[in-house]
């Protein structure tokens, strides 16, 4: 609807300034293009915001992307505007004008320098996120605890508690964190997953507390 909105009102306001030149193929390229360029910006925006909102500390490298990309884009559309600008008015007030001459080879470069930064960027990130990715995330891990403590009933249990909060509060992001490190405290909880006893639970939950501790 924003969108809907924000194209409606350029559109409007473009015309009313420009009613002789409704016509002019050039206008509506123009118009076109400032039309795109509202809505790469918006849908960029919207996927941002909406899956910001949605995810709730799990890891998501199109999530670190998203804005770089956005400000990357932002700051393309800034310059195609004011390159679009400096046509407009370079054919009304000036004789000569080096945007008005190379307007479109403009164009060309600023979309093309953009396009390679944004995949720079992708590129980039895909190669932060890649092992982290890999890693178990934090959330799947406290569902397990809660698990445990619900089929062992233990509620009270300190160990497991502590362990619980200790991730939830202490534990650094997945990025930041020792990978090998992180790797054997999965494979301790791996073990406290399979564990069939009270006694090998409470066993594997000392094990999975001192490696957890050990991965700062």
């Amino acid at each position: 609807m924003i969108l809907v909105v924000t194209i409606a009102a350029v559109v409007v306001v473009l015309l009313l300034l420009n009613p002789d030149k409704i016509d002019s193929s050039s206008f509506w390229g123009h118009l076109g293009w400032i039309i795109f360029l509202v809505s790469i910006n918006w849908l960029i925006s919207a996927m941002f915001l909406s899956n910001a909102s949605s995810i709730k500390g799990e890891d998501h490298s199109y999530m670190r992307v998203l804005p770089s990309l956005n400000i990357t884009i932002f700051s393309y559309s800034v310059i195609s505007l004011l390159l679009i600008g400096l046509n407009i008015l370079g054919k009304v007030y000036f004789e000569f004008n080096p945007v008005k001459d190379y307007h479109l080879v403009l164009q060309i470069i600023a979309a093309s320098f953009c396009l390679v930064l944004c995949l720079i960027i992708v590129i980039i990130s895909k190669g932060v996120g890649s092992d982290i990715e890999k890693l178990a995330a934090k959330e799947g891990i406290l569902k397990d605890l809660h698990g445990i403590k619900i089929k062992y009933d233990l509620p009270g249990n300190t160990r497991i508690n502590d362990l619980i909060e200790y991730i939830k509060f202490q534990l650094p992001h997945l990025q930041n964190v020792d990978k090998t490190k992180y790797q054997d405290f999965i494979k301790d909880i791996e073990r406290l997953k399979s564990a069939t006893t009270i006694s090998d639970v409470e066993k594997f939950l000392e094990t999975a507390y001192d490696s957890v501790r050990k991965i700062i």
